[in-house]
C-alpha cells in the first residue's frame, strides 16, 4: 500500500508500480500539504491494485498522468499490454450480443446487420484501430449495396450501441468514434407516407366492416370488425397481432398480456381492452392463430 512520510516541511509519497512484463518499480512523489498526500494516496493504492491485477483502463492511465503518478514512459510501458488493447470487433459484437433484451424477431434482424458490419469493417480488426473514416466508409458501402437510408441507420445504431459498451462497461476505449455518425437526409423516392385515419374515418370503416361480416365472408368468418377492432382498440404491432391466443386474455381483469416473445422489446406487456372490443370479443371469435 502506498505509504506517506514527512521530510521537513513537505511530504513523501511512496508506492509500487508494476508493469506487464512481470517488472515493478517503486516511485515515489514530494508534495507541500498532507491532504494532497492523502488524496494522492487513494490514487496510488488503485494504482497498486489495478496494475498488480493489469485491469487498468485508458481512463486509469489517463488519471493517473493527471496526477502525476507515472511518467510519459510509465504509461507507454502499461499501454503496451492494456487490457482489451488488442480486442477486435467480433468479441466487441460477441460481448454486447451477451446484453442483449429483445424480442426474437429483432434478434434475427441485429444477426443480420450484424453480419454485414463484420464483413465490411472486417472480424478481426482490433476495435483501437476503427475510426470515424471507416464508419463513413461503412455507410457508402451499405448505400452501394442499395441499402435505404433508413436501413443503414439501423446498422450504424447498432455499431454504436457495441462500441458504447466498450467504453462504459468495460472503459476499453476512451471515446466512441462512431458517436457522431449519420447515413445522411432520407432521399425523397425513399420516404414512406404514413396514413393516419382521423376518429370520423375510423368510425366510417367499422361500420362498413359491420355491413360486410353480414354478408357471407367464408375468408374471415365475419369476424372483420372485430379484426378492426383490435388492431384500432390496442395499438399492438401487426407481429403482435398475429402472434394473439384466446389463452393471452383474461376476461375478468378485461386485460390482454403480450408475451415476450412476440413483442419487440422481448419483454411482456398488458393492454387493457376497451368496452366495445370487450363485448364484441365475448360474443366474436378472436381474429388470431387459434379459434374458440
Amino acid at each position: 500500500m502506498a505509504r506517506i512520510s514527512q521530510l521537513h516541511d513537505k511530504f513523501r509519497l511512496r508506492y509500487t508500480l508494476y508493469l506487464p512484463d512481470g517488472r515493478y518499480f517503486e516511485r515515489s512523489r514530494l508534495v507541500t500539504s498532507l491532504s494532497v498526500a492523502r488524496q494522492k494516496r487513494t490514487l496510488a493504492n488503485e494504482l497498486e491494485t489495478l496494475t498488480a491485477g493489469s485491469k487498468y483502463t485508458p481512463a486509469d492511465l489517463n488519471a493517473w498522468t493527471h496526477a502525476g503518478l507515472i511518467s510519459q514512459r510509465d504509461r507507454e510501458l502499461l499501454s503496451d499490454r492494456m487490457p482489451g488493447h488488442g480486442k477486435t470487433l467480433g468479441e466487441c459484437m460477441d460481448e454486447w450480443e451477451a446484453t442483449w433484451s429483445v424480442g426474437r424477431g429483432e434478434v434475427l434482424s441485429r444477426h443480420g446487420r450484424r453480419k454485414n458490419l463484420l464483413k465490411i469493417l472486417g472480424d478481426t480488426t482490433p476495435i483501437r484501430d476503427l475510426t470515424f473514416s471507416h464508419g463513413l466508409e461503412l455507410v457508402a458501402k451499405l448505400r452501394d449495396q442499395g441499402c435505404k437510408v433508413v436501413y443503414v441507420r439501423k446498422h450504424i445504431q447498432d455499431l454504436r450501441a457495441a462500441f458504447n459498451h466498450q467504453v462504459i462497461a468495460y472503459r476499453y476505449l476512451e471515446h466512441n468514434p462512431f458517436a457522431t455518425l449519420s447515413a445522411g437526409k432520407v432521399p425523397p423516392e425513399e420516404k414512406i407516407e404514413h396514413t393516419i385515419l382521423t376518429d370520423k374515418q375510423i368510425r366510417t370503416v367499422l361500420a362498413r366492416a359491420e355491413e360486410k361480416d353480414r354478408e357471407t365472408r367464408p375468408q374471415l368468418g365475419g369476424t372483420l370488425t372485430l379484426h378492426l377492432l383490435v388492431l384500432f382498440g390496442l395499438g399492438i404491432r401487426r407481429k403482435e397481432a398475429l402472434g394473439l391466443r384466446w389463452e393471452h386474455i383474461d376476461w375478468q381483469a378485461r386485460a390482454i398480456t403480450l408475451p415476450a416473445e412476440i413483442t419487440k422489446t422481448g419483454k411482456a406487456r398488458t393492454i387493457g381492452l376497451g368496452t366495445r372490443l370487450y363485448h364484441a370479443g365475448d360474443t366474436g371469435s378472436i381474429p388470431v392463430g387459434t379459434t374458440k
